[in-house]
């Protein structure tokens, strides 16, 4: 870690990505970062001036979560259950649950 960056390497052959003999088995990140004091504690802040600029949020990932939550709502207080959500939305009972497990998911930056 240096005063304005913090570098990751990854050990690809290591971790079992890929096999011995390749020709990239290192992989290393340089991201700009600073340490804050924060009360007692010190904290990485990684951003900075030269990182780069946020992404807009995905709508079509937002839309899938929103519905994801509104499944979870009606399984849980409106007592429906996965093939009568699944059949009203005309979508397989696997794809219904699979969007359950979704909702559960942290929203956040």
């Amino acid at each position: 870690m240096g005063p304005n960056s913090i570098r990751i390497a990854v050990d690809l052959v290591g971790s079992g990505i890929v096999k011995p003999g390749t020709a990239n088995e290192f992989v290393e990140i340089t991201v700009p970062a600073q340490r804050k004091r924060c009360g007692m504690a010190v904290r990485l802040v990684i951003g900075g001036p030269d990182a780069p600029p946020a992404r807009e949020p995905d709508q079509t990932l937002i839309s899938l979560m929103s519905k994801a939550r509104e499944w979870l709502q009606r399984l849980t207080f409106q007592g429906q259950g996965i093939g009568e959500i699944a059949q009203q939305e005309k979508v397989s009972p696997g794809y219904a649950t699979r969007m359950v497990h979704l909702a559960h998911l942290a929203l956040g930056a």
